[in-house]
């Protein structure tokens, strides 16, 4: 069964008590965010509230792909793994 509030447990976050497998829709995206940047190689950018982001991507072809720009807030993570 998965718990509305979430236990730390020795670092790692519990989203449930039934072995792992039970998924974790349940875990609220803040808190996945939060766990996310304990672990090694991801990145976190904050996107004020007046601010404005755009992504972009350069592939080995060397085309670039340029963003919109998109109103902040927001969280954009690097996950390199």
């Amino acid at each position: 069964m998965a718990h509305a509030n979430l236990p730390l447990k020795r670092g790692i976050l519990m989203a449930c008590d039934c072995g792992g497998s039970c998924g974790l829709s349940s875990v609220p995206t803040r808190d996945l965010v939060k766990e996310l940047m304990t672990r090694e190689g991801v990145s976190q950018w904050l996107v004020r509230h007046n601010d404005q982001y755009a992504v972009r991507f350069v592939p080995h072809t060397g085309t670039e792909h340029p963003g919109s720009l998109e109103p902040g807030p927001a969280t954009i993570l690097v996950v390199v793994d």
